[in-house]
């Protein structure tokens, strides 16, 4: 007869601040990624562009990832003379890819 093993979880202060904290801190580790992500793929010239990309909690459940650099968006739409270049959203297709794994050690 194989040995039984039984698993207790109790329900504490401490359980209960974690779980009502980890969405939150879920979406802020998502944004930090991404913002790290699209600082490392802006287009260098100056690094004023590089340097301005940040992130806040605009609502409850969002996060924005923009850029005061003036001309971040022109970089990540283009104009009718210059190309888009971006690297936002491409910042956040690559931490979507990998979200997994960086919220793995949240629970």
């Amino acid at each position: 007869m194989a040995a039984v093993t039984d698993f207790k979880i109790t329900w504490n202060d401490v359980l209960e601040k974690a779980l009502k904290r980890a969405p939150t801190e879920a979406l802020n580790r998502l944004a930090e990624h991404v913002t790290a992500e699209a600082k490392r793929r802006s287009p260098f010239k100056t690094g004023t562009n590089r340097r301005s990309i940040n992130w806040d909690a605009s609502r409850g459940g969002e996060r924005r990832i923009f850029t005061q650099s003036g001309y971040g968006g022109y970089l990540e739409l283009g104009t009718k003379k210059m190309a888009a270049r971006p690297f936002i959203r491409p910042a956040l297709e690559a931490v979507k890819q990998r979200a997994a794994e960086i919220l793995k050690d949240l629970i």
